[in-house]
């Protein structure tokens, strides 16, 4: 039997990546160029990929001053 890889749906991506909102996790998905396939559930995402972008996010977090910066 074929082995078929890991697939993420979009709820699955943003839990993922810390509970980020659809609109920030559809944006930095669109600027990474992170792959994925419409279907009619909507868009799915290789398991591997989405994993990857988690390490580099957690190597390289946003600095503190960056996220308070409207404060």
């Amino acid at each position: 039997m074929e082995h078929l890889p890991k697939l993420m749906a979009t709820g699955d991506v943003r839990k993922c990546l810390g509970g980020l909102s659809a609109q920030r996790a559809h944006e930095l998905l669109r600027k990474r160029g992170i792959r994925y396939e419409n279907t009619s559930g909507g868009k799915i995402f290789l398991a591997s990929e989405i994993m990857q972008l988690k390490r580099e996010m957690e190597k390289h977090p946003r600095s503190k001053a960056r996220q308070n910066k409207g404060n």
